[in-house]
């Protein structure tokens, strides 16, 4: 028994092809039975996807990105395919697709004898497409995120056990990707606070090539009395280049100028309690899939300003993820925060250079 699943302009068609073959015997010669071809049209209100292994499935095309298309399987869930092992793929719904030549073209997805066509338009290659988004007029439908909360154990100018809360969220377009992060530690013991820090971070992407990508906005904002920065606002625009990617593997880097303006909660007396600088940052974000249930992911970023502001920035962020379900991960990070002239306290005192810490919770995938 043969099946396959061509697909057409309107609908798809499920077709078997049964060889009946009759049994030889002494007593009759064997006869040749022609082939029977039995041809279902299927009203289907999901999307297919062919693999070079012959497998199909069915459910609903996300978006691909970096080489990796995202699909949510009715039977197996979400999946992370890469793109070069799809052979044939059918959308119920209109798409944004760019490719390589960052030509767009919006419609559905079709595959017909290893070409592709979106909506009138193809046909193209399929390792052509660079990114596909959804078309969707419901502006939540762009975004994707995780909701997560944990055990903080640091060290540095605190020691202590502590509780935080973050937030990641990413809206993805053909062209473009806005990702937003929000960090905070906060905890009081016996009414007297002792840990209250928040980092909130903001980039958009745009993809201009599949090698490098444009910038124009970066942003970060970073509250930590206990080091003695009541506010500090960091902004920037650069570019970037993807130094690894495919669909185990991403990494990039970044790097551009910007602006930095820092309110310290206390200052020697004479000193003024703001300072502005101008700024270059650098920074670079590797992840890898190390198994089919665990993902690490690390990122670095360094700033440069002038004396009064620190002189020099360090952030770093290491995480692993493992799946305890398919929206649910166990999360364990290491953070790392260095400056390198700390601002003093109105009595002289000078926070200590490094703050390190390390967190263990659960996230919800989104």
């Amino acid at each position: 028994m043969t099946i396959s699943l061509p697909l057409n302009r309107r609908a798809l068609a499920l077709t078997i092809t049964c060889a009946l073959t009759p049994v030889a015997s002494t007593a009759v010669m064997a006869q040749e039975a022609a082939p029977t071809l039995a041809t279902i049209e299927i009203d289907a209100p999901w999307d297919w996807v062919k693999l070079t292994s012959g497998e199909w499935l069915k459910g609903e095309v996300t978006a691909l990105e970096k080489d990796s298309l995202e699909f949510d399987s009715d039977e197996l869930g979400d999946q992370t395919i890469d793109w070069e092992s799809v052979e044939a793929i059918h959308t119920t719904k209109s798409v944004n697709v760019l490719f390589n030549n960052q030509n767009l073209y919006t419609g559905q997805l079709e595959t017909v004898d290893g070409k592709l066509y979106v909506g009138e338009q193809g046909p193209f290659e399929i390792l052509d497409v660079m990114r596909i988004a959804s078309t969707s007029r419901h502006e939540l439908d762009r975004w994707s995120g995780k909701i997560g909360a944990g055990v903080n154990y640091r060290t540095g100018n605190v020691d202590q056990e502590d509780f935080n809360a973050n937030v990641n969220l990413l809206r993805r377009t053909a062209r473009s990707s806005i990702r937003l992060t929000y960090i905070a530690d906060v905890f009081y013991d016996e009414g007297e606070e002792t840990s209250n820090e928040h980092r909130a971070t903001g980039s958009w992407y745009i993809r201009r090539s599949e090698r490098w990508f444009w910038q124009p906005v970066q942003f970060e904002f970073y509250s930590a009395p206990l080091q003695n920065i009541s506010s500090q606002w960091t902004g920037g625009m650069g570019a970037g280049v993807y130094l690894i990617d495919n669909d185990q593997t991403s990494w990039t880097t970044s790097a551009g100028p910007g602006y930095m303006y820092t309110r310290y909660e206390e200052v020697p007396e004479g000193q003024d309690q703001t300072v502005d600088s101008g700024a270059f940052y650098l920074n670079t974000i590797y992840d890898q899939e190390l198994t089919d249930y665990m993902d690490i992911s690390a990122t670095y970023q360094l700033t440069a300003t002038n004396n009064e502001s620190g002189k020099y920035k360090h952030h770093g962020v290491v995480s692993l993820y493992i799946d305890l379900t398919d929206k649910l991960d166990l999360t364990m990070s290491a953070y790392w925060d260095r400056i390198k002239y700390p601002q003093a306290d109105s009595d002289g005192v000078i926070p200590e250079q490094d703050d390190f810490r390390y967190t263990v919770g659960v996230s919800y995938e989104f």
